[in-house]
């Protein structure tokens, strides 16, 4: 059916009134369209279908984001066989698994923190380990924010700089948050550093008088209870 309805299929591109001239496609859907990743997806769910076949009934767990696979399992035997295997039948479905880029990361704990090199490992731009990710999260979160006070916005109203702030600043801090795990010391420090950083942007003193940049503090740290939960 898919098939069906993306053959003979012409694309235009517009801006604003102009029309491009049509173009007709060969191969595929076009990258980019919203019909493109929903395809992607059922299409590599066919391949791993395939790849369990092959290897049998095992302890692995699969993790998929976008084109990512993660296979999970207490068993590295099994995740080694699946590995034997996967290039094989990824290839019959015209993919290709980037052998260079598989590794493997082992999970556990011991008995010196700063030996549990995996938390320094990176998953979809994230660090697995919640509090080294948190710090990175801040280092990036203060160098954007360098760069929004390097622009003229000193004329801008408080409230104004609030929104820039929640639109450039905080997706960085917050950026993969709902895989820090249900720690509360992860979220004071973020709810902490988001409000040095709004008194920073807003450049006004809390005081008894000046009531705005403490209703301002108090909407950051609902914003900031609210993506964090």
């Amino acid at each position: 059916m898919i098939r069906v309805l993306v053959a003979n299929t012409d694309l235009e591109v517009w801006v604003g009134s102009e029309h491009s001239r049509k173009l007709k496609t060969h191969i595929a859907t076009p990258q980019g369209d919203s019909l493109s990743p929903i395809l992607f997806v059922i299409y590599l769910e066919a391949a791993l279908h395939d790849l369990k076949t092959k290897i049998g009934p095992t302890t692995i767990m699969e993790l998929i984001y976008a084109d990512d696979i993660d296979f999970v399992s207490e068993e590295m035997n099994d995740i080694r066989i699946a590995l034997d295997y996967a290039p094989e039948v990824f290839r019959k479905w015209f993919l290709k698994m980037n052998e260079q880029k598989t590794e493997f990361i082992t999970v556990k704990r011991e008995s010196k923190v700063t030996d549990e090199i995996w938390k320094r490992s990176r998953k979809v731009g994230s660090l697995l380990g919640d509090w080294k990710d948190v710090n990175r999260r801040k280092i990036l979160s203060t160098l954007a924010l360098k760069r929004l006070k390097s622009t003229s916005y000193t004329h801008l109203s408080n409230p104004v700089k609030v929104r820039l702030y929640n639109a450039f600043i905080l997706p960085i801090l917050l950026y993969n948050s709902g895989t820090w795990g249900t720690e509360s010391e992860l979220y004071i420090k973020s709810q902490c550093f988001s409000e040095k950083t709004t008194q920073v942007i807003i450049e006004n003193t809390l005081s008894n008088k000046d009531q705005e940049p403490r209703l301002i503090l108090r909407f950051q740290n609902r914003t900031i209870r609210r993506n964090y939960h």
